[in-house]
């Protein structure tokens, strides 16, 4: 065999293996096969996440990891992952709503302590620019 009859040869096994995959395609036999088993799946792990007992557990664990991720200022790519999968959105709204505010609140209290620590003359000297 020269190399060119075996590119040839190449070329034409290609075209049949293209030919099988587009009949495959054209039949739907693989392409729902994949989706049938990711839809499956997918079903199963929402069912497992939103499970009475365990909905509203999930859905503050997740409004805790979000309220977290915003104040490491991670990225939330997982997080969004996940919270598709839940259908207590209400739930994890209300936490994540607390836990909002319990943040924004320690953070003026932390600002109230540390403008009260300083003493009265240099916090009224600061208020008039000269401290």
């Amino acid at each position: 065999y020269t190399e060119t009859e075996t590119s040839s040869e190449k070329k034409k096994k290609k075209k049949k293996t293209t030919k099988k995959k587009e009949t495959t395609a054209a039949d739907g036999a693989a392409p729902e096969k994949k989706s049938w088993g990711s839809a499956v799946l997918k079903d199963a792990f929402e069912e497992a996440l939103n499970a009475d007992a365990a909905a509203s557990k999930f859905a503050e664990t997740l409004a805790a990891y979000f309220a977290q991720a915003v104040a490491d200022a991670k990225s939330l790519d997982g997080g969004m992952l996940l919270f598709r999968f839940s259908r207590s959105k209400d739930v994890f709204e209300a936490f994540f709503r607390r836990d909002l505010a319990d943040r924004l609140l320690a953070a003026r209290s932390a600002e109230r302590g540390s403008s009260s620590s300083r003493s009265p003359s240099s916090s009224s000297l600061a208020g008039l620019g000269l401290g």
